[in-house]
C-alpha cells in the first residue's frame, strides 16, 4: 500500500521509512499501558534524521538515495506540510494500523474496507473528510467507542485518539501521491512497444500472443512497490486459472514493467481447446474494445484477435469470480461430472473407507458443525480433492456428534490441486450442483461487504496458505466416553474414516507443501501482506477518481476533464470527486465511442 509522503522521495527512502515504523510498533504494542502515538514517535525519534528518516543527513544522504545528483527536493515547510504534521501523519497511521488494520488493512478487508492506513483511499471514499473530524465517519466510531470492538485488542488510548484527530483537522494537505509525478505512458507508446516485441516472437507463436496491462496504474501515480503486489496478484490469479502442469509468470517488456508477455499455451488457453478462454475474456470483459488506428490494426492482424491486450487487474477481479472463474477453470455444473473429470469417485472412496475424515463443530467460517474429507487425485501423486459437507442447523440429521455417519448435509465446497499444484474451488448445493454463491446462512465472508462467500475469491482468500487443520472431535466422541451411544460397527467405520490428528495433519502438510511450492515460484520479492489476489480485487472495486478513469480510458486527465461535458451525466462527478465502479464501467463502451478512442460493444459505435 503507497503511504502517503509529503515530499517527493525515492523507493528505498519511503522503504526506509515504512520498515522503521514498523518497527517501531512492533516494539511499542508490546508494552502494556503506553501511549502508542507517543511512543511510536519517540521510537521514531531514535532514528533521527541521519539515518535515512524524513529528515535527510547534513551530507545529502537522502540525495545519494534518491539519485538526483545533489538537487534537493522541496521541504515539508515549503510543500504546505509543516515537519509537525510529518510525524502526526505517521503516529496516526500507527494508531490506526495498530487498532484498526487487524479487521480493515488489505490482508482482512472486513465488510469490504480494507483501507483504513490509506490516506488517499480514505478521502475518496470520505470515510474521512479534510479538516473536518466530526463530519468523519470513520473518526467518529473511534471517537464514541464503537470502533474497535472492546474486544479487540490494542485499544487506542485518549492521545491516540487526539493524535488521529489533529491529523484529520489540520495536517491532511493536498500533496499528490509519492509517485504522481513519473511520467504517462500514452496507449501508442505501449502498443510500439508491444509491437517491438511481437516481432521478436517466431511467427507461428504470434497467434498465441497476448499482453495484459498495469500501465494505467502506473499513470495514476502508483509507486513500484504498490505495483508489485499487482504484479504478485497477477501471476498468482492467472496460474490459478492455469490447466498446464507448470506454473509460468508472465513476461514483462518494458523497462517500467507495467506490460506483459503471455502465451495462451502456456495456460492451456489456446484456441484448439473446446474453449478459447481468451475470447472468453472477451466477451465478459465491459473495458475491451476494438482500436483502430494503423499500429493497433497491425497488432491485432499479428496476433489474430480483436483485442490483443487487457487490464490485468481486471482479469484478476472478473476471472476471481464465478461464472467466469468456473469456466476459465473448467469446472461443470455438477460435483458428479467433476469427480468423473478428475478421475475419482466419492462414494466409492468412502464405502471403502479410502477417505481422511475430521469433523468439528466450530470451522469459524461456517455457522454450524462442519466435516471436510481428502481423495486422493489419480495420477497426481502430490495432489488431492478435499470436500466439506455443510449444515444449515445443528438438530437432527445435520448433527454430526449424534449421526457421525448418517448426516443429511445442505452443501458443501471442494478443494482440489490444479496440474500446476495450485488450488481450484467450487461450491455445491445439497444435490451437487454448483453453486456461484454459498447461502450465507450456512457459511460467510467477512473480506466481502454482503459477506457472501463466492467461488474462487473468497476461497483463494482464506485459503491464502493452503489448507487449514481443524482438530477432529468425531473420533474420541464416538470410541471414548460415549461410546455406548452407537453400536460397534460405527465405532470401527469411524476409526478407518477418521485418522488420529497427527497423520490427518500429516495429509494437510503435504497438501500445503504442494500449493505454496507452487506459490513460491511465482514471486521473488517480499511476500508479506495480504493475499495478493484479493488486493487487487478490493483495489479494483474501489471508487474511481478522474485520475484512474482517465488512465482507464487511455487519455490524460485535463484531456477527459475537457470533454466531460459530452458523456453520460453519471460521469459528471468526475470533475472533482469519484463515482462508484458499477457507474463508471456501466458506460465505459458509450465513453470510448463518443471519445473516439475505439469501437467497443455499443450502440453509439454502431456494433
Amino acid at each position: 500500500m503507497t503511504q502517503p509522503l509529503n515530499t517527493r522521495s525515492n523507493e528505498r527512502a519511503r522503504t526506509f521509512v515504512h520498515r522503521t515504523r514498523e518497527l517501531a510498533l512492533l516494539a511499542c504494542t508490546s508494552l502494556a499501558g503506553v501511549s502508542l502515538s507517543g511512543c511510536v514517535s519517540a521510537a521514531l525519534d531514535d532514528y533521527g534524521p541521519g539515518e535515512g528518516g524524513t529528515g535527510g543527513s547534513e551530507d545529502g544522504g537522502a540525495d545519494e538515495l534518491d539519485g538526483s545528483g545533489g538537487e534537493s527536493e522541496p521541504s515539508g515547510d515549503e510543500s504546505g506540510t509543516n515537519g509537525e504534521c510529518v510525524e502526526t501523519e505517521q503516529n496516526a497511521l500507527a494508531v490506526l494500523e495498530a487498532s484498526c488494520a487487524g479487521c480493515h488493512g488489505p490482508s482482512t478487508n472486513t465488510a469490504g474496507f480494507g483501507f483504513v492506513t490509506d490516506r488517499d483511499k480514505l478521502l475518496h471514499s470520505e470515510m474521512i473528510v479534510k479538516g473536518q473530524s466530526a463530519d468523519s465517519p470513520m473518526f467518529q466510531r473511534i471517537a464514541d467507542g464503537t470502533m474497535p470492538p472492546a474486544s479487540a485488542p490494542n485499544q487506542p488510548s485518549a492521545e491516540d485518539i487526539a493524535v488521529v484527530r489533529e491529523w484529520i483537522d489540520s495536517c491532511i494537505d493536498d500533496s499528490p501521491p509519492a509517485c504522481a509525478d513519473q511520467e504517462w505512458i500514452s496507449v501508442d507508446t505501449m502498443i510500439d512497444l508491444m509491437l517491438a516485441d511481437i516481432a521478436t516472437v517466431p511467427a507461428p507463436d504470434r497467434p498465441f500472443t497476448r499482453y495484459l496491462t498495469l500501465t494505467h496504474l502506473h499513470n495514476i501515480g502508483m509507486c513500484n512497490q504498490e505495483l508489485n503486489r499487482f504484479r504478485f496478484g497477477l501471476n498468482k490469479a492467472i496460474n490459478s486459472l492455469s490447466l498446464d502442469p507448470f506454473v509460468t509468470r508472465p513476461e514483462a517488456i518494458d523497462e517500467q514493467e507495467t506490460i506483459y508477455r503471455i502465451d495462451l499455451r502456456d495456460y492451456d488457453w489456446e484456441a484448439a481447446q473446446e474453449l478459447d478462454k481468451w475470447e472468453l475474456l472477451i466477451d465478459n470483459n465491459p473495458y475491451a474494445f476494438q482500436r483502430v488506428d494503423d499500429d493497433a490494426v497491425v497488432l491485432q492482424e499479428f496476433t489474430q484477435t480483436t483485442v490483443p491486450f487487457m487490464p490485468a487487474d481486471w482479469l484478476v477481479h472478473d476471472a476471481s469470480e464465478p461464472p467466469l472463474y468456473y469456466d476459465m477453470v473448467d469446472i461443470p455444473e455438477s460435483l458428479d461430472q467433476l469427480e468423473t473429470q478428475l478421475g475419482i469417485d466419492i462414494d466409492a472412496n468412502i464405502e471403502n473407507n479410502e477417505v481422511a475424515r475430521s469433523g468439528f463443530l466450530e470451522s469459524g467460517v461456517s455457522q454450524n458443525n462442519r466435516m471436510f474429507e481428502r481423495h486422493q487425485l489419480l495420477g497426481n501423486s502430490e495432489g488431492a480433492f478435499w470436500l466439506s459437507y455443510d449444515f444449515a442447523s445443528n438438530t437432527g440429521d445435520q448433527n454430526l456428534l449424534a449421526n457421525p455417519l448418517d448426516f443429511d448435509e445442505d452443501g458443501g465446497e471442494a478443494i482440489y490441486n490444479l496440474p500446476n499444484g495450485l488450488q481450484a474451488y467450487v461450491i455445491t448445493d445439497a444435490l451437487g450442483n454448483r453453486l456461484d454463491e454459498a447461502p450465507i446462512a450456512i457459511v460467510s465472508d467477512l473480506q466481502q461487504p454482503d459477506r457472501v462467500v463466492r467461488a474462487g475469491i473468497s476461497c483463494m482468500s482464506c485459503h491464502d496458505q493452503g489448507l487449514k487443520l481443524k482438530n477432529d472431535e468425531l473420533l474420541a466422541h464416538v470410541t471414548g466416553v460415549n461410546g455406548n451411544d452407537f453400536d460397534q460397527v460405527t465405532k470401527d467405520t469411524i476409526e478407518l474414516l477418521h485418522p488420529p490428528h497427527d497423520e490427518m495433519k500429516a495429509l494437510i502438510d503435504q497438501g500445503n507443501e504442494t500449493f505454496n511450492n507452487a506459490v513460491a515460484q511465482l514471486w521473488d520479492g517480499p511476500t508479506e501482506g495480504g493475499e495478493p489476489i484479493m488486493e487487487v480485487f478490493t483495489n479494483f472495486e474501489d471508487t474511481v477518481d478522474l485520475a484512474r478513469a482517465a488512465a482507464e480510458l487511455g487519455i490524460e486527465p485535463d484531456a477527459l476533464s475537457l470533454q466531460l461535458g459530452k458523456l453520460d451525466p453519471t460521469y459528471a462527478p468526475l470533475a472533482s470527486g469519484s463515482i462508484a465502479r458499477d457507474t463508471f464501467e456501466d458506460r465505459f463502451a458509450e465513453s470510448v465511442c463518443i471519445l473516439n478512442i475505439g469501437v467497443a460493444d455499443d450502440p453509439e459505435c454502431g456494433s
